[in-house]
């Protein structure tokens, strides 16, 4: 269980030393999500809700992966077909603005 508040800093390379109570709850593996109000939420990898995830995301069985620069996005097939549909002039105008006569 976490519990308290407490105050680290940042260190020159962005890194956050959390507090020995838990870090010792998370050595195992831990799971990083947006959180609510800006924040982060770091879960302990064996408590990460992945069937609330699957949901959200509309993921049965069919699924596509994106490889999306620094992540990988996981899709519903329907969801990313309809998507890249509706998008597909912006990509190309997007494109030919980013990386002019390549495509």
């Amino acid at each position: 269980m976490f519990l308290g508040t407490h105050f680290p800093k940042l260190d020159d390379k962005g890194r956050l030393f959390l507090p020995a109570k838990f870090r010792d709850e998370l050595a195992d593996g831990l799971v990083i999500t947006r959180g609510q109000e800006r924040s982060l939420s770091v879960w302990p990898e064996r408590e990460f809700v992945p069937p609330m995830l699957r949901d959200y995301a509309g993921l049965d069985r069919d699924c596509v992966v994106i490889g999306a620069m620094n992540r990988v996005e996981i899709w519903n097939t329907e969801n990313w077909n309809r998507y890249s549909q509706e998008q597909e002039q912006a990509f190309a105008d997007l494109s030919e603005e980013v990386l002019p006569g390549i495509f």
